[in-house]
């Protein structure tokens, strides 16, 4: 039995790595529907390294690779654009809860904050442990897209350290 009927959780997903499959493994752990909001290209330009940043069908195609094979007991997943850090969480009120990381824990008070505003109760917010990159770091992909580290968090200052 899952411990939420609807959950949601959202993100660039860019550069596909470990940190955003502990995000989704601890989504398809707790909930029974899941919807994923994966930034649309236009909010995605705001980042750093926007212009190195996937479009959103490659970046939505790497998540639909990675939750298929937890999804074959029926469960019900949607994935969709969306274009500010709130999603459907202001329109939806079957979400009961939201899948955040350290870094994104903000978001979710904002989201909160906002519901409560327009009378809808807070969603429970379920922290993921941050990953940590081979040199202890977080891993992400903004350190991906400037070159520190790669997809599984490896340093390849340290790589190129270790080779000469």
């Amino acid at each position: 039995m899952k411990k939420f009927h609807h959950l949601v959780l959202g993100g660039t997903f860019d550069h596909f790595h470990q940190g955003h499959k502990s995000l989704l493994k601890k989504a398809l752990e707790l909930g029974e529907k899941i919807t994923i909001g994966i930034t649309s290209d236009k909010f995605s330009q705001k980042k750093f390294l926007a212009q190195l940043i996937e479009p959103f069908a490659i970046r939505k195609k790497a998540v639909e690779k990675f939750v298929k094979k937890y999804l074959n007991d029926g469960r019900h997943l949607d994935i969709l654009p969306i274009s500010d850090i709130y999603g459907t969480t202001l329109i939806d009120k079957t979400i009961e809860a939201i899948v955040v990381s350290q870094a994104t824990k903000k978001n979710a008070l904002l989201i909160n904050e906002k519901r409560k505003t327009i009378g809808l109760p807070k969603l429970a917010i379920i922290v993921v442990d941050n990953v940590l990159a081979a040199d202890g770091k977080l891993l992400s992909s903004e350190r991906i897209r400037a070159g520190e580290v790669d997809r599984e968090g490896n340093s390849y200052y340290l790589l190129l350290e270790r080779d000469h």
